[in-house]
């Protein structure tokens, strides 16, 4: 095996270990510990999407999916046969969407989540998700389990 190619997989097979640990760091609520550690694999190994992933995540439980938005989007475009980077980059842009609710910016919130049922038409389709304004599109029909508009005559 050429050095290169030794260095090379045992970076990789590091960030792995390391993704891994943060993965554990996060789930038992010290994220915060595990962000910088993240930092120093994506430094040391630039293509560790999986370390792009799990910062990603990290952001999302420190409550800052904005900066969550570009980890995601970055691994992503480095894993576009993915469909786990294709999935997490849909759920922060949603995070994103809800955080600027909390903080009281509903245009925000609104265009974020138009902007996804315009590019994903099949995540809300038919699942009696109503637009953010306006109501039911014209080529659905209400679900049936949606509330009505008042009592039938």
């Amino acid at each position: 095996m050429k050095p290169w190619a030794y260095v090379l997989t045992m970076v990789l097979l590091a960030s792995a270990s390391v993704a891994q640990e943060e993965s554990v760091l996060r789930a038992s609520g010290r994220a915060a510990e595990a962000e910088p550690l993240l930092t120093q694999v994506i430094e040391a190994s630039p293509g560790a999407v999986a370390a792009y992933m799990e910062r990603a995540r990290v952001k999302l439980a420190l409550d800052r999916a904005p900066e969550a938005l570009g980890d995601a989007s970055i691994a992503a475009a480095m894993a576009e046969n993915d469909p786990e980077a294709q999935a997490l980059v849909l759920e922060v842009k949603v995070a994103r969407a809800l955080q600027a609710l909390r903080q009281g910016n509903q245009a925000l919130a609104e265009q974020d989540l138009t902007q996804l049922r315009g590019e994903h038409p099949e995540s809300a389709g038919g699942t009696g998700v109503p637009r953010a304004r306006g109501g039911w599109p014209d080529h659905q029909v209400m679900p049936a389990h949606a509330p009505s508009a008042g009592p039938k005559r």
